[in-house]
C-alpha cells in the first residue's frame, strides 16, 4: 500500500500570506488606531477637567471671595530664571513687554510631585 502525501505548493502559500496582508493592512487602516487612542485620552482628559471643576466648585463654595481670575484670559505657568521677587512686575526673560503677565522667582515655586 502506497500513499502518496499531498500538501499546499509554495505559490499556494505566498498567494494566501499575501491576501492576508493585504487584509491586514485594511483592517488597520479602517479601523486607525491612533484615532481611538486619541480619542480614549481626549475622554481622560475631559474626565480629568470634570474633577478639577468639582473640586474648584467646592473651594468657591467654602469661601466665595476667592478670585479665580477672568474666563477671558489663557493662564500659563512659566518660571522666570531673572525674576528676582514674584510681583509680577520685573519679567525679562521671554521679552514681554508691558503688562498683561505677571512671572514668579523661581525661587517662590517648589515641586508638587516629589
Amino acid at each position: 500500500m502506497r500513499t502518496s502525501q499531498q500538501g499546499f505548493s509554495l505559490a499556494q502559500i505566498l498567494i494566501t500570506i499575501a491576501v492576508l496582508a493585504v487584509l491586514a493592512v485594511v483592517a488597520v487602516l479602517l479601523l486607525n488606531p491612533r484615532e481611538a487612542i486619541n480619542q480614549s485620552q481626549d475622554g481622560v482628559r475631559i474626565d480629568d477637567l470634570r474633577s478639577i471643576y468639582g473640586g474648584v466648585g467646592l473651594v468657591r463654595a467654602q469661601d466665595s471671595r476667592i478670585d479665580l481670575g477672568s474666563t477671558t484670559l489663557i493662564y500659563l505657568s512659566l518660571i522666570d530664571p531673572t525674576a528676582t521677587s514674584s510681583a509680577g512686575t520685573d519679567c525679562t526673560y521671554f521679552g514681554l513687554g508691558g503688562g498683561g503677565y505677571h512671572c514668579a522667582a523661581s525661587s517662590s515655586v517648589y515641586n508638587i510631585d516629589g
